[in-house]
This record gives structure tokens, sequence and C-alpha cells, in this order.
């Protein structure tokens, strides 16, 4: 199943990889071609390995998981670019080795061991018997290694230039403090559930939280004297936010827990409606200072709850087609 998108000046953004179902690859490897046009490695990121979009490098940072390795983790709100992570990650690592021609290697448990871009820089990785990366080596000679305990959790690393980084970890294996080579730390104190209840560092700047009995946050100040308190409804939605400068947010939900109604302290204020399914079928914003602007959005599904129109109060529309 393959979808793409049409705007309103007909422009043609067809993106074979936003659906996929099947063993499609070959419409994949003919338009996409990850390593080489879709996404490029970062090498000042040796540590996470990062890679970003090329048609759009001002986009964020994103998750994505592609060729077995987590590589980033940031929050996506395009849900087709979603669509196209969740597709990589479907992709069997044979047709990734036979689409790079011995570029792209993995090992029996699908692990990335080797990479190479098509302007001839690599990357070796080297993994234990957990499937923990332990190696990385790129184009130049730089590298990065990693050590683990026996619950897994990363407790150092180096790299080539001579910076390290070493974790500690409690018996429920939270993170209770790190340092780095330049003498930086910080360290973590967590409750019985787990709940991150101070943070301090080496900066002299500290953090308290406290929770309710559903491990809700309800409480946070810091050394700064900022504090923030929350509140929530039976269902453990949050309702209400204020801070110590007076600013508040509150929040209204549907029987479903779906977000209808969310106000602030500066009178913006942004309405949902939701079909049968749940879906987002419309929302609207008035923002601004006393509200001067106002925004909307509107969305159809298929079906099968797919999305298949989107336009807004500026006039952009776009359609998505499943095939």
């Amino acid at each position: 199943m393959i979808a793409y998108k049409e705007t309103k000046n007909g422009k043609d953004n067809r993106n074979p990889v936003t659906y996929q179902s099947g063993k499609t690859y070959e419409l994949i490897v003919k338009k996409l071609e990850l390593y080489k046009n879709g996404f490029q490695f970062r090498e000042n990121f040796i540590d996470v390995g990062e890679y970003y979009p090329l048609e759009d490098k001002s986009i964020i940072i994103y998750e994505v998981e592609i060729l077995g390795q987590i590589i980033s983790n940031k929050v996506v709100e395009d849900k087709s670019v979603t669509d196209k992570i969740k597709i990589l990650r479907e992709i069997p690592r044979s047709e990734w080795e036979k689409l790079s021609n011995g570029k792209i290697k993995f090992d029996k448990n699908d692990n990335l061991i080797f990479h190479e871009r098509s302007n001839g820089d690599w990357m070796k990785s080297q993994y234990d018997e957990n499937n923990n990366l332990i190696h990385r080596e790129i184009t130049g000679g730089k590298w990065i290694k990693y050590r683990y305990d026996e619950n897994n959790n990363k407790i150092y690393w180096e790299k080539s230039k001579g910076t390290w980084k070493k974790y500690q970890y409690d018996k429920n294996n939270n993170k209770i403090y790190w340092k780095k080579s330049k003498g930086t730390w910080k360290k973590f104190e967590y409750d019985k559930n787990n709940n991150l209840i101070y943070k301090e560092n080496s900066h002299e700047f500290w953090e308290e939280s406290q929770y309710d009995k559903n491990n809700n946050l309800i409480y946070k100040k810091d050394s700064n004297g900022f504090w923030e308190e929350f509140q929530y409804n039976k269902n453990n939605d949050l309702i209400y936010v204020e801070n110590i400068r007076g600013e508040w947010m509150k929040y209204q939900y549907d029987e479903n827990n779906n977000l209808i109604y969310s106000e602030d302290s500066d009178k913006s204020w942004t309405k949902f409606q939701y079909d049968d399914n749940n879906n987002k079928i419309y929302s609207e914003h008035l923002g601004g200072f006393w509200g001067e602007s106002k925004y909307w959005v509107k969305c159809q599904y298929d079906e099968n709850n797919n999305l298949i129109y989107k336009e807004n109060s500026y006039g952009f529309r776009e359609k998505f087609k499943i095939y």
C-alpha cells in the first residue's frame, strides 16, 4: 500500500515510502536509496550516530530507527514523516544489504556493523554478546568506546579525542549520577515508585519534584525560586498548571479522554473536535495577547482511519491517496 500527497498548486509530492505493506521493496529501492539520498550521517554526532533529512535541513532532528539502530530521539509531529520512519523499520536487513551493494552490512543479530556513504566516508561498529554497541569508528580514525554494567546500563564512554563520561545507577536501573571529563556532573534521586524527585548539577542548580498517589507530577521547584503546580482529573489527565509568575494553563477532555479545549493566562485558547474513532477532525486556535489571531485546521480520514485530507485557514490543502 503506497500513499502520496498533493498540494493545491498541483505539485507532485509523491513519496512511495509514506505507507507500505507486503514486499513492495522495489518501490522503496527505486525511489529512496536512503543511505544516499534520504538521510546523511553526521560525523560530529558519532556518539549517537544521528542522521537528518537532506530535503529540509532546518527540520528538527527526530527519532528514527533505520537499519536496526536507534539513531536519534526527538519528536516528530508530521505524520507523513512518522509513517515513513515506520516503513523503514519494517524493511528486512537483507534488502538493505542488497540495496547498498555491500556498503551496508549487519551481523547475525541485525546490528549495523558497516556503513559506507557515496562519498567514501565509512562507519564500523562492534557489539558485545548482549548487542550493546561497544566500539564505533568513522573515516579519519575517530572512534568512541562504550562499557556497560551487568544490567546493560551504559556506564562509560570515551572518544578518540580524550573526552569521556561516566554513569552510575541504583538497584532499579535509574541513572543516579554522571560525570564528564571536563568536570561537570549531575546527580538524581528517586522515590519508591521510581519517580524523579531531585536533581542537582555542578553549576549549583537543583530541582525538586513531588507526585500524587497515581505518580502524577503535582509540584516542582528549583534553586532559582521558580515553581509550578499541576492538577489532574480522575482519569489522570492534566487539567491545570500554574507557576510562580501567575501564568496558567487549563485543559478539558471528552468522555474518551481526548483533549477538547485548552486556555492560558494570555487569553489564548484552542478547541478540538473528533470523529467516532477519536480521530482529530477539527482544531481552532485563538492566539496572541488579547487574541488577535485565529487559526484552524480540518482533517478527513478513510474507513481505516488513514488521514486523506487536511486544510487550514491559510488556504493550504493536502490530499493523501492510498493504494
